[in-house]
């Protein structure tokens, strides 16, 4: 057998239940498994009955009994126990019933049954013989249809069966992941472990690219639009990035805590090359060349968040709404993570809107890190200008010197006012990337422009007042990434949760994740710069 059959044998043996090509199909691929493994193909025995004799009730109850078998592939097993414990063709129906039901086959009724084995026997007279016997029960069987899936107790576990993988129609396995947490089952229960390695394999070179600096993977707000099928995890981690711009940004300064805490080391200075002149062990000239090092600490903090759903939600209105729920998770996450990079305050509130419990409790966040010294902020008193951000980059010093480096992220007020610019508006200073036709603001200075409705409008002095009224001031950051690291303690767990007070259950995702500065910021270190006060 080659490789995808082997697959293909693989995925048809880990369904529920098998259409009548498939079962087909199953039967040819078991036998090339047989063929492989040098082993002969057993044949079934089947009761020597000669075509011109009439049959006996013992001798149409072992054809109803083989003849149910053939035609229920699965349950062999199962119904040739049943056949072994029977006394009469009553007792066969009623009992074959029952454990077709119970290995969740083809849904056959003791009347269904009994219906096919008095029709078998009442036409004896006529000179039944094997195969005729045989056919009839076959056709019968094959036209029985399976009762409906919506018929089930609400707290019911769903039991809905979709192949999995990456073909048209199929659910894909992040899909399937979190169809069993709803369900009650465990995360990976159904999935063939060879496509859920591959899924992980998959989710893991993704989220790799995406922390190396790779923006060709659905980085342009169209999330699954070239989406491998990955695990659950991968997909909620990838369409944060997605969502969030900010989060995007910073990807390529993720760590991976072995710990929690974790002392991060890290190089404050390069070694210094000095001329060295032989012979010469004189102390003054051999200045020490030892790097400077120091220590940051990465204390992550956990992420949560939930979406409810009623008990009445039946199986197949969850299948509908995965997407959703995965969507919602998602971007609730880039939010939240977002929220904290920019307005973290952890060490002291400087919001009036502040609270310890919400995401800008994780850390010290842009905004908060910038309150340290003058040099890192600018009360501007006006409307935003070209010289505006030159003047800002300036203050930022040797941080700022890298537009690849860089980033702008602006506040609506300054995002419209960087769109509105003269340099970017039109087509003859800038060609087709022009703000009048794409509606988004280009690089300035070849600095990537990231908008977030995050940075939102606040009072003259750069903070958020208690008072809404004074909330009318617009602000901008420049920031140098590689002066910042994110730590990573854990990635997407989802669980479920059952709230009988309101009669709904919880999709519950958490996440933890920490947000440092290198160096402390301060008036001789300035790897950003914050302008506030924007009209």
């Amino acid at each position: 057998m080659n490789e995808d059959q082997i697959k293909r044998l693989e995925e048809l043996r880990g369904k529920e239940a098998l259409t009548e090509e498939e079962s087909t199909e199953l039967v040819e691929l078991k036998a090339l498994e047989a063929d492989a493994k040098g082993e002969e193909q057993p044949k079934e025995e089947t009761p020597a009955v000669e075509e011109t004799e009439a049959l006996t009730e013992e001798e149409a109850k072992a054809l109803v009994t083989e003849s149910v078998k053939e035609a229920n592939e699965e349950i062999k097993e199962a119904i040739t126990d049943v056949a072994e414990k029977a006394v009469s063709v009553d007792s066969i129906a009623d009992t074959i019933t029952k454990r077709i039901s119970e290995e969740n086959a083809k849904s056959l009724t003791a009347d269904k049954v009994e219906a096919i084995v008095a029709k078998a026997l009442s036409d004896r007279s006529e000179g039944l013989d094997e195969e005729s016997v045989k056919n009839l029960i076959t056709s019968t069987i094959s036209n029985i249809q399976g009762e409906t899936k919506m018929k089930h107790d609400a707290a019911d576990t769903a039991k809905v069966s979709i192949p999995i993988g990456d073909r048209k129609g199929n659910l894909p396995v992040h899909q399937k992941q979190l169809l069993n947490i709803m369900s009650g089952k465990a995360q990976d229960e159904d999935i063939p472990e060879s496509i859920l390695h591959d899924a992980k394999s998959a989710g893991d070179r993704r989220i790799d690219n995406l922390r190396s600096g790779r923006k060709d993977l659905d980085m342009d707000g169209t999330p699954g639009t070239n989406l491998a099928t990955t695990d659950l995890s991968s997909v909620l981690q990838e369409r944060l990035y997605v969502e969030s711009q900010v989060a995007a940004s910073f990807a390529s300064q993720e760590v991976t805590m072995p710990t929690n805490p974790f002392k991060l080391p890290v190089a404050t200075a390069r070694p210094a090359f000095t001329v060295q002149a032989t012979n010469d062990s004189t102390p003054e000239n051999n200045p020490d060349t030892t790097q400077a090092t120091a220590q940051v600490t990465l204390d992550a903090e956990k992420l949560l968040s939930y979406v409810r759903y009623s008990y009445e939600l039946d199986e197949d209105a969850i299948i509908a709404v995965l997407p959703m729920i995965t969507n919602q998770l998602a971007a609730a996450a880039a939010e939240a993570f977002e929220d904290a990079i920019i307005n973290g305050q952890v060490s002291s509130a400087v919001d009036a809107d502040y609270l310890a419990k919400n995401p800008v409790g994780m850390c010290d966040g842009l905004r908060k890190l910038a309150t340290a010294h003058a040099n890192l902020k600018t009360a501007l008193g006006g409307d935003l200008g070209i010289a505006s951000v030159i003047s800002a980059r300036k203050k930022m010093g040797k941080w700022g010197m890298r537009p690849a480096d860089t980033i702008i992220i602006a506040g609506y007020k300054a995002y419209n006012d960087i769109v509105g610019f003269d340099q970017v508006e039109t087509i003859d200073k800038i060609g087709s990337s022009a703000s009048i036709l794409s509606g988004f603001a280009p690089r300035l200075f070849g600095m990537e422009v990231i908008p977030s409705a995050l940075l939102k409008d606040v009072h003259t002095d750069g903070f958020i007042s208690g008072s809404a009224s004074n909330n009318t001031k617009g602000q901008m950051i420049l920031v140098h990434k590689p002066s910042f690291v994110v730590g990573v303690r854990r990635d997407f767990t989802v669980e479920t949760d059952r709230d009988i007070t309101t009669q709904s259950n919880k999709v519950v995702a958490s996440f933890r994740r920490d947000f440092q500065p290198l160096e402390t910021p301060g008036e001789d270190i300035t790897p950003l710069s914050w302008v506030y006060s924007i009209d």
